[in-house]
């Protein structure tokens, strides 16, 4: 579970959800895709499962006081987390977790 986790958080970082696949996700995590429907019963709730993370990094990078803003730069955690958020509201049936 833990590897499927850890690279859907890596590729969300550049890539929107509609368009990562269960597949792209599995072979990333190196392991077969049918262990996402088993885990966690689809993607949707995969990417639920690691929502809290996302928000958490997302939180973090904003703490860094002002080193975006002067960059004028959005930071990816943050662009991450609105996406999968966005998601996420469209897509889960019971829409973005509660963090």
């Amino acid at each position: 579970m833990t590897l499927l986790q850890d690279a859907a958080v890596e590729l969300l970082l550049n890539n929107h959800p509609n368009t990562l696949t269960v597949r792209d996700i599995a072979s990333r995590a190196e392991v077969a895709f049918r262990y996402i429907p088993d885990y966690f019963g689809g993607k949707a709730e995969l990417f639920a499962s690691i929502y809290p993370r996302i928000a958490q990094e997302a939180a973090s990078t904003l703490m860094i006081p002002f080193a975006a803003a002067e960059a004028n730069v959005l930071s990816p955690q943050i662009v991450r987390h609105a996406r999968l958020a966005i998601w996420l509201s469209s897509n889960h049936p019971n829409g973005v977790p509660s963090t």
